[in-house]
């Protein structure tokens, strides 16, 4: 029998009038409370259901929850407060990490200079407390996140607390008129494991690890031939053509490859790859083009958690949904995305080309050679930090390569 309310059901089998009845009888009276009592929790739980419901739907649009953070660790929570609190002889109470005054704190809380600093916590919170459209930037997701009130509650518990569990993650919703299936039910994932040493003897194979491939193109370098004497221990998983591999560490790397050709010899992958094998209700080159979808990158950052290496497992990918049109949909979705990347390509191409061409101009310029220190002065000038934002600042932490500019740099996060 089911024990619920355990103290008032303990008491009641006490009692003589309860004795006195005969077992079918104490047997209805226990179920009649039973029902009671489970009709009770489901009534509340429909209670904050609706309330949620209502909540995420207000205006006809979804209103999550704002949840801000601080870190765990002691020192990283200091930065985050932009204080710390001294007891020192003389000098008790708030000391200031950036200054003397309040005003010079450096936090990623708030700018006490400038209250529509966009970069702070503080205007993120004003955004979702006025019913804004909130806009996170990227520096401060350690610290700040958005979820479903639905989400935070767990009404699958027998017992329901109403407790709010704030390291829920919000479900990843999927707009698609096609049918949205789970991964298992079109591709088989990590299908052949294998030891090296025991299935290739002295017969050296190809491997295949992270860094083989590079993030967001999918190129994948095929020249790291080892014995398997010398293989490390997690180059496990066997692969073949039209394979897919996954990386599950930092999966929003996007550090995916399609096997689309593999030489005729053995070539086993590192098992920080996941190995997709696709089932015949999928081209695996419509697979492999979902993969660095939104759609996807988000089921995978919602379960990657935020640690030192976050990422993803096997049951994590089993539970990852895309949508599945009919073959022949799929394979023009293919062929529409196969035209734009070799316009991709050749627009790369074309710049690589310009790029040379300019450096051969310059190579044949003639004239005297001066130093440049004679053009330009060496400036020492110095400009207080808070004098600085993340659009002014520029340093080595932010310029990209081959003159391509500066990207938004996380000066002023602390």
């Amino acid at each position: 029998m089911f024990e619920f309310a355990q103290a008032e059901i303990v008491n009641l089998k006490k009692q003589k009038q309860f004795k006195a009845k005969t077992e079918a009888d104490q047997q209805a009276e226990l179920d009649k409370r039973l029902l009671n009592y489970l009709t009770n929790i489901e009534k509340d739980k429909l209670y904050y259901f609706m309330l949620t419901q209502y909540n995420a739907g207000v205006d006809n649009k979804a209103r999550p929850l704002l949840v801000v953070k601080s870190p765990s660790d002691n020192k990283e929570q200091k930065k985050f407060l932009g204080y710390e609190w001294s007891s020192a002889k003389g000098n008790e109470g708030l000391s200031y990490l950036w200054g003397d005054m309040v005003f010079d704190i450096n936090t990623p809380l708030f700018d006490p200079k400038n209250r529509e600093n966009s970069e702070k916590i503080s205007y993120v919170i004003r955004q979702n407390f006025n019913g804004e459209q909130v806009n996170i930037p990227e520096h401060l997701t350690p610290f700040v996140s958005q979820v479903y009130l639905h989400d935070v509650l767990d009404f699958s518990r027998k017992e329901f607390n109403k407790a709010f569990n704030l390291s829920a993650q919000s479900k990843v919703e999927i707009e698609t008129k096609w049918d949205l299936v789970k991964l298992p039910d079109v591709v088989e994932i990590n299908k052949v494991t294998k030891n090296p040493e025991k299935e290739f003897g002295e017969e050296r194979f190809i491997y295949i690890d992270i860094s083989s491939v590079e993030s967001g193109t999918g190129r994948v370098n095929l020249e790291n031939i080892l014995s398997p004497n010398e293989a490390p221990s997690r180059a496990r998983r066997v692969v073949q053509k039209n394979d897919i591999l996954l990386a599950t560490v930092r999966p929003n790397l996007k550090a995916f490859a399609f096997l689309k050709n593999l030489p005729n010899q053995n070539v086993l992958a590192s098992t920080g790859f996941a190995v997709l094998t696709a089932k015949s209700n999928i081209l695996a080159q419509y697979l492999y083009v979902c993969l660095f979808q939104n759609f996807m990158i988000d089921q995978m950052v919602a379960v990657m958690g935020k640690g030192q290496y976050p990422s993803i497992n096997e049951t994590d990918i089993s539970n990852f949904k895309i949508p599945l049109p009919p073959l022949d949909i799929q394979q023009k979705i293919v062929e529409e995305c196969e035209a734009i990347d070799n316009q991709k390509e050749q627009a790369q191409s074309l710049i690589a080309q310009l790029e040379n061409n300019i450096s051969s101009i310059i190579q044949n310029v003639s004239g005297d050679r001066i130093k440049i220190g004679s053009l330009y002065s060496y400036s020492k000038m110095r400009i207080q930090a808070d004098l600085l934002n993340a659009d002014t600042y520029v340093g080595v932490d932010n310029l990209l390569p081959n003159t391509k500019g500066k990207k938004p740099s996380e000066f002023g996060i602390w």
